[in-house]
């Protein structure tokens, strides 16, 4: 009688996780559809492109090549280095790239950030800057995309975000299947975020005051996402073909992987909460699920229906490695655990030779 209680308790418990689970995985294909805006025809904003450079990033003159022929026509690029030692500045030279220096006293801010805020306060004159990450490859309609939202007057920001191209072992395709988490982020209004790989904003959204917050920041991503959602509306551009392309190895992926996982909770303290959550239930799901069908009866591998929605999402999203995509999606929420725990004792992060102490980050206070 207590064994059948028992069961019958932790059925009914994990039924409560089932129901959760499938309704965040089946979320974004419920609910009503807002028909697609299609935005066309805007060539009227003066661009600055920013793409700010720190070593030698893989295929970096591939990436900043195709920075110069993009369809949209009304556009500048200016290239952002730590010093004219930089080992890229031969690159951005050849490629015939306007280049400058970034200025180190402009803020407390990581090196990105200065370098952007360097940028803009040497340019005023643009309506419209857009980020472009040196490690991003860009198609040529890119920008032209990017800036066609803002022939609305309410749109203050919009993104896009990446394939990461496994072009290495093992891990380099664990990456890919972990960047994934940021498609789903991508498909919710209220977890939607500004990528900063791939990120224009309007100038009015940096005046004098914002611009001193912002050179004081940590990262870009956190402070204009949430300035933009203040100001107006974000908005989110897909099927850009932006390729990252990785040959991470274990040690480079964990210190990606624990870094973005340590800014997402610095955008937001409850992120920890909702992650260990999200991801432990879905272990536990699975698990319980395996198990009891196994000793108790088949029926309970009706629990693997959000598993089997999650895999089905990674099949589709990896263009190729589907194979090992779908064997990844096996114990990726294990690898997620461990960076939630391991990034909320981090007290910095390294970047690109660089390490910044995360309390550093002022946008929290915008």
């Amino acid at each position: 009688m207590t064994l059948n209680w028992l069961l019958t308790a932790y059925t009914s418990f994990l039924s409560l996780v089932f129901l959760g689970l499938l309704g965040i995985a089946i979320y974004p294909y419920a609910k009503k559809k807002q028909p697609e805006v299609i935005y066309k025809g805007n060539q009227k904003e003066k661009v600055l492109v920013i793409s700010p450079c720190r070593g030698v990033d893989l295929t970096l003159k591939k990436n900043l090549s195709s920075l110069k022929s993009q369809t949209y026509k009304n556009y500048s690029v200016i290239c952002v280095v730590d010093d004219l030692n930089d080992p890229s500045v031969p690159i951005i030279k050849e490629l015939g790239l306007n280049l400058i220096v970034s200025d180190s006293d402009i803020g407390k801010g990581s090196g990105k950030v200065k370098a952007i805020s360097t940028a803009i306060k040497k340019y005023p004159e643009y309506s419209v800057y857009a980020i472009a990450d040196s490690d991003v490859e860009f198609t040529n309609y890119w920008l032209e995309r990017m800036i066609a939202p803002f022939s609305e007057s309410n749109v203050v920001a919009t993104t896009s975000y990446p394939y990461f191209n496994p072009v290495g072992g093992f891990w380099s395709k664990v990456k890919m299947v972990w960047s994934f988490v940021g498609n789903g982020m991508m498909e919710s209004d209220t977890t939607l975020f500004g990528w900063g790989g791939s990120l224009a904003f309007r100038s009015s959204l940096m005046d004098s005051k914002s611009l001193s917050e912002f050179s004081n920041s940590l990262s870009d991503d956190i402070y204009i996402t949430r300035k933009s959602k203040s100001k107006g509306k974000l908005v989110y551009i897909g099927d850009v073909g932006l390729t990252v392309n990785t040959d991470d190895k274990f040690n480079s992926f964990m210190e990606w992987s624990n870094r973005q996982t340590a800014l997402t909770m610095l955008g937001s303290k409850s992120n920890f909460k909702y992650g260990v959550i999200l991801y432990s239930g879905q272990e536990l799901l699975f698990f319980s699920s395996i198990i009891l069908s196994i000793s108790v009866s088949y029926l309970f591998l009706i629990f693997l229906i959000p598993f089997a929605i999650g895999e089905i999402k990674t099949y589709m999203r990896a263009p190729k490695h589907k194979a090992y995509a779908l064997f990844i999606f096996l114990f990726i929420n294990i690898i997620y655990l461990v960076n939630l725990a391991y990034a909320r004792s981090m007290s910095k992060i390294s970047w690109r030779g660089n390490d910044y102490k995360i309390v550093q980050d002022l946008s929290r206070q915008s």
